[in-house]
């Protein structure tokens, strides 16, 4: 639709043009018809002026030779007035041959003005020759009277005066007839081009300037249609929909709108006054979009004329109407959509059967959680519980009544912890929960709380029934993967020592924790190669953090992990070989993995060049970033192309 609109302005414009400059040609041409008219009719008057001129003066210099008198003072006056006379009448016939030669006009009729104007010449030549004589006669005696002169000059003068007078009429008569022609000649002209523009204009206004107003009229037709059928979608459309100037005045709005314009219907309406925004300032985020032209899905609330909140998705577009800036102001309602939203949420974070949080909240908060404890320097720690002989519950009074042990159990965790602390239901009668701003002592004072709550609340069919638990604090820079393994560990350490006990996570050399290190049977990928590869990194790095405790060597240290980094090329140049067999989608990401961990690991070895950190500090990262961290997180993202093989 824009571009055909383009492409009638442009061709409008070039008819527009096109008409102009044919309009503007006959009318010059016109115009110089008639500049060109006016200028031969102004020579033609001055041809007869000058013609008129010179018969007055051929009259008049026969007058002065016949009035001149002999007494001194006459003779003098008239002698001087013939001379003056004779030099005038010398000048004229010298211009009335130059417009002879040169006037356009006289070119119509050359021939016949030649012949009448040499007869003037000749007769001019002979009267201007006799006037001349007598006026040197009189001139040289000075007594000479008038009744002395030589009469046959006289009789030439008075001769070749009616002679020059009478073919100076013909060659005027010539002239008149040659304006006559030339006037006739340029009506004719000017009929014709007045004929010619009005055909023309006709023309014009039948194939250029009607279409044009008829296409003009058809536009504004569209456009009003246009604009109406604009104004009933926006009546139709959902949500609140708003039309306004730069000032924030409300031009149009759809039906919806009413909903949440709070204003009386007497005052003009004003979208920052009239609707009530609790987290902005939409003036503002008018003048944010005069820059980017368009600000899409802010999400914010509003206030309805009903007092009731509403949560809203901002949109607004900036363009023109009516000649001045506007807006298009979009609030679409999601205010159920963010209900189930947060109703979806808290099942998706929530267990549930016992209400507990889940893995899935877990993986959200843990490592917000340890990135404020190593920010802040606060204690962060953890106990894992888990129900003794639980599957004898489920064997001899079935899973209905197991599930409502897990739900008695769940209660009772949650009436003994804090607010702030998170009990998360990890899986089967499995419960962990997080501790934040507490130390290992009083994490294991709250476990032995709930451990001695669940020992003294029956249940009301199995009766008694208890849980063992491993309890850790967790140590500055290690990840959640090894807390979970230690206090995994430590709780395995209850169950071995008789159930019902709370254990702590041992600390190695009185710094880092003793790791109760087990190979887990599922993180096999069920390749025979990459499997040993992990279990010798594994076995190796584990077995120098349980060594490094005992003595610190650093040259020993450096020598240890530039071993482990050599074991580490050496698995992952392996490892991708193997990948791309298979062929692997995410090879390629799963390399660059590889190369940040090489550039990890030299790092490590350089804080420990540095006496930034210690042996054992060292080797623990490298086991829980490169080896335990990778190998759960990226490692058996491939797994499954193993296991299909078999």
């Amino acid at each position: 639709m824009k571009k055909e609109k383009q492409d009638f302005a442009r061709q409008t414009i070039f008819k527009l043009v096109i008409a102009t400059i044919i309009l503007t040609t006959l009318i010059l041409t016109k115009h110089f018809f008639v500049q060109k008219q006016i200028s031969n009719q102004m020579n033609i008057s001055n041809i007869m002026n000058e013609a008129g001129r010179q018969r007055m003066l051929s009259q008049k210099i026969t007058k002065d030779i016949l009035y001149i008198k002999d007494d001194s003072i006459s003779r003098a006056f008239y002698l001087s007035d013939l001379d003056k006379s004779l030099l005038e009448m010398k000048s004229i016939h010298q211009r009335l041959q130059i417009i002879n030669q040169e006037e356009a006009f006289v070119q119509l009729s050359r021939e016949a003005v030649d012949v009448k104007y040499s007869k003037v010449d000749e007769h001019f030549k002979d009267f201007y020759d006799a006037a001349t004589q007598i006026a040197k006669d009189y001139e040289s005696q000075k007594t000479l009277e008038s009744s002395n002169m030589k009469p046959e000059l006289l009789t030439a003068v008075k001769r070749c005066e009616l002679l020059y007078v009478e073919h100076m009429d013909d060659l005027v008569n010539q002239y008149d007839r040659l304006a006559k022609r030339e006037t006739e000649q340029f009506l004719r002209n000017n009929s014709n081009l007045f004929i010619s523009i009005i055909v023309v204009i006709v023309m014009l206004s039948l194939f250029i300037y009607y279409p044009i107003f008829r296409n003009f009229k058809k536009l504004t037709m569209d456009i009003d249609e246009s604009n109406d059928n604009l104004i009933k979608m926006l009546h139709l459309m959902r949500g609140y929909i708003f039309l306004v100037n730069k000032h924030g005045d409300i031009i149009l709005s759809n039906k919806d709108a009413e909903d949440v314009i709070q204003s009386n219907k007497s005052r003009k309406k004003n979208i920052a006054r009239d609707i009530h925004f609790l987290e902005l300032n939409i003036l503002e985020n008018f003048e944010n979009c005069s820059l980017e032209n368009r600000l899409i899905d802010v999400e914010t609330i509003i206030e309805d004329k009903n007092k009731e909140l509403r949560t809203v998705l901002l949109s607004i577009v900036s363009g023109n109407y009516d000649h001045e800036k506007a807006f298009l102001v979009s609030l679409f309602d999601i205010t159920e959509r963010k209900n189930t939203e947060l109703t979806l949420k808290r099942i998706a974070i929530k267990d549930e059967l016992t209400g507990l949080y889940n893995r899935h909240f877990l993986d959200q908060i843990i490592d917000e959680e340890i990135n404020r404890s190593e920010r802040y320097e606060v204690p962060l720690s953890a106990f894992l519980l888990d129900l003794d002989y639980f599957k004898a519950v489920n064997d001899k009074y079935g899973h209905p009544t197991g599930d409502s042990v897990l739900k008695l159990t769940a209660e009772i965790i949650q009436n003994q912890m804090r607010m702030s602390d998170y009990s998360i239901r990890i899986g089967g009668e499995e419960f962990l929960v997080i501790l934040p701003n507490t130390s290992l002592a009083g994490a294991f004072d709250a476990a032995e709380k709930v451990r001695k709550a669940i020992e003294n609340t029956p249940h009301p069919v199995i009766g008694t029934f208890t849980a063992s638990f491993g309890v850790g604090e967790r140590i500055q820079g290690e990840t959640y993967q090894n807390l979970y393994s230690r206090i995994d560990g430590a709780l395995y350490q209850a169950k071995e020592n008789g159930r019902n006990q709370s254990v702590e996570a041992k600390l190695v050399g009185g710094e880092y924790s003793g790791i109760y290190i087990r190979w887990n049977k599922n993180w096999n990928s069920n390749n025979e190669t990459i499997d040993e590869q992990h279990r010798k990194l594994f076995y190796l790095v584990s077995r120098l953090i349980e060594e490094s405790h005992k003595t610190f060597d650093k040259e020993n240290t450096i020598n240890q992990i530039d071993e482990i980094i050599k074991h580490i090329q050496e698995h992952f140049h392996d490892e991708e070989k193997i990948l791309h067999k298979i062929g692997f989608s995410e090879l390629s990401n799963h390399q660059k993995l590889h190369g940040q961990l090489l550039k990890r690991t030299a790092e490590i070895k350089n804080l420990v060049s540095i006496d930034r950190i210690s042996s054992i500090k060292a080797f623990t990262i490298i086991f829980d970033e490169v080896i335990i961290g990778h190998l759960l997180n990226e490692d058996t993202k491939f797994f499954s192309f193993f296991h299909n093989e078999t």
